[in-house]
């Protein structure tokens, strides 16, 4: 899925340029880090923060990788130590400390950092000094927080993928014909909601929105009926009649503010 796309992101990190990976939500922006991580040998960061968990994460997968040696521990151990026993390993060096370790050094190994625009100031600040250390590969939604990171990165969009593509990706979950191409339709080109939705088919059966009913020409019919009763009242000169029906429209002309703002809600 996506080959051209990852075959122009490969290039770019050959080249040690960094990338920017857009996509709207559920557009498969994770699988998408994912897979290129694993072919790559890279590392993949699901979020910044927590800053130390991530340095750790980080510093640990470069051990394993038998780049670095840090503290006496080497490859031939901390292949053997999960993320938890790591932190325990590193508790006492601070994060300020560890980010100075990695920087120090430019490392041939891509770095891909997922949703880095829904990271804080302290976050954004980290990616920026990994950023000198690592070739990057992030991905985004939404340009505004990481915009002084798209000048000194190219950007590829990921788009809608097609329906021949959704159907493969369906086809680990043995769904009945039926079912995958009511996903396949709902799912719009974005493969995250094609997994959300094969995972879960009983979503597919929620009943569909109750209509709402539309009081415009309820209202009409009403403040005609009003204004042919004021009518009616001055002809057979009925004062009653005048005074009720000049109510009615008063309430009317009340009351259609409040259902109106209730029906676009």
């Amino acid at each position: 899925m996506r080959e051209n796309e990852k075959r122009r992101v490969l290039e770019l990190l050959r080249r040690r340029k960094h990338v920017a990976v857009r996509g709207e939500k559920f557009s498969g922006k994770t699988h998408f880090l994912k897979e290129l991580a694993h072919q790559t040998g890279g590392i993949y960061i699901e979020r910044i923060t927590p800053i130390k968990r991530t340095l750790v994460k980080i510093t640990a997968e470069l051990i394993r990788k038998g780049l670095a040696e840090i503290d006496g521990l080497d490859y031939r151990e901390a292949r053997y130590l999960d993320d938890a026993e790591m932190e325990k390993r590193f508790r006492n060096i601070p994060a300020e400390i560890l980010l100075n370790m990695l920087i120090e050094e430019e490392w041939d190994v891509p770095l891909f950092i997922d949703d880095a625009d829904v990271e804080g100031k302290r976050g954004l600040s980290v990616l920026e000094s990994l950023m000198e250390a690592f070739t990057v590969c992030f991905s985004f939604t939404k340009p505004k927080p990481v915009l002084k990171f798209l000048y000194r990165s190219t950007t590829i969009r990921l788009e809608p993928v097609p329906h021949y593509e959704i159907r493969a990706l369906l086809r680990e979950y043995n769904l009945p014909d039926s079912v995958e191409r009511q996903i396949i339709a709902k799912a719009g080109g974005l493969p995250g909601v094609a997994i959300s939705l094969a995972k879960n088919p009983e979503a597919l059966k929620d009943s569909p929105p109750a209509r709402k009913l539309n009081m415009t020409f309820i209202l009409l019919a009403l403040v005609s009926v009003v204004v042919i009763a004021r009518f009616i009242a001055l002809g057979t000169n009925d004062t009653d009649v005048y005074v009720l029906s000049g109510i009615g429209y008063g309430l009317m002309s009340f009351l259609r503010f409040f259902i109106y703002r209730g029906m676009r809600q």
